[in-house]
């Protein structure tokens, strides 16, 4: 931003916010063209994933290349299926899991009581983490 008292003006004087505007978008108009050679292979996969996170090729490359934070990955129809299943059937198996624990707890199965517990809590840990996915 335009600075009054770097130009012989007093601390006190007005900064005109158009020039400021001006100036700003100036400096960060992009003008400029980089060329990457890459392999069909490279593109369609560069191509993809940018179709997947919602970006514009050069908008990934450029984000990538400077280690700016990416949006989180965009999930079509097919995915979210996918991983609605995939929680599905992990809560089946914490279901056999947890019988198993209340028969070890219960006696029935000595000496694993202790595995089963812990299988169970990541069971839990793996369905809480595909929830998030999904939301």
């Amino acid at each position: 931003m335009a600075c009054a008292h770097a130009a012989g003006q007093g601390e006190n004087s007005p900064v005109n916010p158009l020039t400021a505007f001006a100036a700003r978008k100036e400096r960060s108009m992009r003008n400029r063209t980089v060329r990457l050679r890459v392999s069909e292979a490279e593109l369609s996969a560069l191509k993809s994933l940018a179709v997947a996170r919602g970006l514009s090729l050069s908008d990934l490359l450029r984000r990538a290349g400077l280690g700016t934070r990416m949006p989180v990955r965009r999930f079509d129809q097919t995915d979210a299926a996918m991983l609605v299943r995939i929680l599905g059937e992990l809560g089946r198996i914490g279901g056999n899991l947890n019988q198993l624990s209340r028969r070890a707890n219960a006696g029935k199965l000595l000496g694993h009581d202790a595995d089963l517990a812990a299988t169970l809590v990541g069971i839990d840990a793996l369905r809480g983490r595909v929830r998030e996915i999904v939301a």
